[in-house]
Parts: C-alpha cells; sequence; structure tokens
C-alpha cells in the first residue's frame, strides 16, 4: 500500500502523539473506501432477523457476543 506525503505526515504526528492506531485505521479506512459510523464497538444489543428451523433462536435484540453462542449450541 503506497501512502502519499500528507498521509505519511499525518501517520508521524500521530506517532509522536501517541495516537498511530486511530490514525492509520483512518489512512487505511480511507484507502479502501469503509466508513464507520464509530471507532469503536458498543455493548447494545444488535437486532437480528431470521428465518429457517430454530429461527426463533435469532430474533429480536441479541448480545452481539451471544450470537455465536448460541449458534455453538444449535451445531452440537
Amino acid at each position: 500500500m503506497k501512502i502519499s506525503d500528507s498521509e505519511l505526515k499525518t501517520l508521524r504526528e500521530a506517532f509522536e502523539q501517541d495516537k498511530l492506531p486511530d490514525a492509520a485505521r483512518r489512512v487505511m479506512n480511507a484507502k479502501a473506501g469503509v466508513g464507520w459510523t464509530s471507532g469503536a464497538h458498543t455493548a447494545l444489543p444488535v437486532l437480528t432477523t431470521s428465518y429457517g428451523k430454530k429461527a426463533d433462536v435469532f430474533t429480536g435484540f441479541i448480545d452481539n457476543t451471544d450470537i455465536a453462542n448460541r449458534l455453538k449450541t444449535l451445531v452440537k
């Protein structure tokens, strides 16, 4: 991945301010054409919908970490 002189300057300044991870994320997101509403996860439940066998297990608001746990119980 090539970076421009201005991007390099931004990264160097961020490094000096101990803020490199956030600056690097912003540079990479811009290059990839990706945008996020925040730079972090929230603790809010995720609204899910589903259909098919056992669909009721994944309907409504579910804690995002609970989704993997529910999947594990179904594949055992």
